[in-house]
């Protein structure tokens, strides 16, 4: 046994440490830019925007803001989640089960997004295995230790903050409280439900009034939308489909599965609703799954299904890799461009912005990416959103009509860039003054 956990945990490293190359090589997109750019200049005692992830990265960045820095983290959350899925299969399989669910959850799309990104998904998929382990302990194993408790309300109350959808562990909580009725007569497991719900009331309240925003999306293309959710249910769910179908097949009723087929069936749902109403990209179900992994090493040790599980893990690497290697993947989110095009203007950037200067184009991760490679870090801004009211506005295209938008408008340069990778590149800099304000240009 021990020289088995020795393998897994020699496995989880090497997966680290081939992540952490990948976040050295790979350039920060618009997303991770923006979210860093804000972190920087957070009040430790201002409510984050995104949440947890901010003030994490405001801690990161007195060590430096390289990729791999900010991308380490993630490879942490990662890798510890990773260490949790292991630790609980093996308390209800073998070592082949629990390897299983182990690979499964490196070769998910929804994993490898999360560990090659700073984004608050690997936080959200790291509260959501702490409380898939603390929910089992308490409710299957009957351990009372007050650890599993805090773990059970910490757990809930962070994914919140990291993501609204964070509320699908409250959700489980209660329903399973429901279903086995003498869960709520433990005073513990009561007190966690009602701290944890008082804690989303709060932490809805500051959403609903903008205090900060507790949705942070990932847009796909919009002609891949059709296609991007029927290969998400194909592909990302393969490991809840086999679930269910087994739980089905077997009429599995034993108090080991109830539990987590609990928590696989609520956190489905959730995914599936969250597919259909919202934009949200591959690596948000990371956390939905991660029942539905434990489950399918404990499926693959009680009924051996080698051939299923086999062509399930199968189909996740070769999606797992297509969608790496591939930039035109249906299931590679729109600002996963070549962003190595905008890490190289740095200098032509730097001798046009002043102190003080604003960086403006129509899409936020793009004049994020590029204030991002200035040394000045300049305020990121859209047409309609900035503090400052003069800069530089960047364009892919010649833009016409600025002046609705700008006193003052002076064509500054255009940066022409070949790329092996996406051809002719060219940007346009305008100088720009005066922003007017959202009333006028309506």
């Amino acid at each position: 046994m021990a020289s088995t956990r020795r393998i897994a945990a020699f496995f989880i490293v090497l997966a680290a440490i081939y992540y952490c190359w990948n976040s050295y090589v790979l350039p920060v997109r618009g997303d991770e830019a923006y979210i860093y750019l804000k972190s920087i200049g957070l009040s430790w005692t201002t409510l984050a925007h995104t949440g947890l992830i901010e003030y994490i990265l405001k801690g990161m960045d007195y060590f430096g803001s390289s990729s791999l820095q900010l991308r380490l983290p993630s490879i942490i959350f990662i890798s510890l989640s990773a260490v949790i899925i292991y630790q609980l299969t093996l308390k209800i399989s073998d070592i082949y089960g629990a390897w299983f669910s182990l690979v499964l959850f490196f070769v998910s799309p929804s994993v490898t997004y999360a560990n090659m990104s700073m984004t608050p998904n690997a936080l959200f998929i790291f509260c959501t295995s702490l409380y898939i382990y603390a929910f089992y302990m308490t409710v299957l194993e009957k351990d009372t230790s007050l650890k599993y408790y805090i773990m059970l309300a910490l757990s809930m109350i962070c994914a919140v903050s990291v993501d609204f959808s964070g509320i699908m562990l409250l959700i489980n909580h209660i329903v399973y409280g429901f279903i086995k009725k003498d869960s709520f007569k433990s005073s513990s497991y009561t007190a966690v439900t009602i701290i944890t719900i008082i804690s989303v009331i709060v932490l809805g309240m500051m959403h609903y009034f903008g205090v900060f925003d507790l949705f942070y999306k990932y847009p796909v293309h919009s002609s891949n939308q059709l296609l991007y959710k029927v290969l998400l249910i194909m592909f990302i769910y393969l490991p809840v489909l086999f679930v269910f179908y087994t739980a089905v097949k077997h009429k599995i009723k034993d108090n080991i599965v109830l539990p987590l087929l609990t928590a696989c069936i609520i956190f489905g749902i959730s995914g599936i609703i969250s597919s259909i109403v919202t934009e949200y990209d591959v690596r948000y179900f990371g956390a939905v799954i991660i029942p539905a992994l434990i489950l399918s090493g404990y499926f693959y040790e009680i009924y051996g299904y080698k051939i299923v599980i086999g062509a399930i893990t199968a189909v996740l690497v070769l999606v797992s890799v297509y969608t790496n290697i591939n930039s035109k993947s249906p299931l590679t989110p729109s600002y996963m461009e070549n962003t190595r095009v905008y890490e190289s203007i740095r200098l032509s950037l730097q001798d046009l912005i002043v102190p003080g200067d604003c960086i403006f184009t129509d899409k936020p991760e793009l004049s994020s990416i590029l204030s991002y490679n200035t040394i000045l870090y300049p305020e990121a801004c859209t047409l309609d959103e900035c503090a400052g009211s003069y800069g530089i506005y960047v364009s892919k295209n010649q833009k016409a009509g600025l002046e609705k938008y700008f006193s003052e408008v002076k064509e500054s340069s255009i940066y022409r860039l070949r790329s092996i990778r996406d051809g002719d590149v060219q940007l346009y800099f305008y100088k720009v003054s005066g922003l007017k304000q959202d009333t006028e240009n309506n």
